[in-house]
């Protein structure tokens, strides 16, 4: 069974079950940094209507912060995925960020929530969206 994330938001909450079949090396990234409260206090830096909305900054505790939507976690910090061969350990770099995971099964459709990058490779950290339509990219 795949693991659920609760957000908790001054609009209200709401939950999002994480694929950790499909994108093990995302989801166990996602899910450490739950785990370890990376998230708590975060706010949504990012909102663009019929798009996408995005979290995971942690210049947005303060939502007025000029860096936010430029930050992830600390480099060199680590998380375990299991369903990865070895070594199982995985150390963020490059600015926290991990390698990228692409699945053709995994679609984009509104309420899914999606890693982002800067579009550059394996730049994706901590940063996700969740998208509000149906963005085929």
């Amino acid at each position: 069974e795949n693991p659920v994330a609760t957000f908790r938001t001054s609009l209200g909450d709401f939950k999002a079950e994480i694929y950790a079949e499909e994108m093990p090396l995302t989801a166990a990234n996602f899910v450490d940094l739950c785990q370890a409260g990376f998230y708590n206090g975060l706010h949504f830096h990012r909102v663009i209507p019929n798009f996408m909305a995005q979290f995971g900054c942690p210049h947005s505790r303060d939502p007025f912060s000029p860096r936010a939507g430029t930050g992830g976690p600390e480099e060199g910090t680590t998380f375990f995925c299991e369903a990865r061969p070895e070594p199982k350990e995985v150390v963020r770099t490059n600015g926290g960020c991990i390698p990228d995971e692409f699945s053709a099964q995994i679609t984009n459709e509104p309420g899914t929530l999606s890693m982002a990058n800067t579009g550059q490779r394996d730049s994706g950290g901590s940063q996700f969206f969740i998208n509000v339509a149906n963005n085929s990219f």
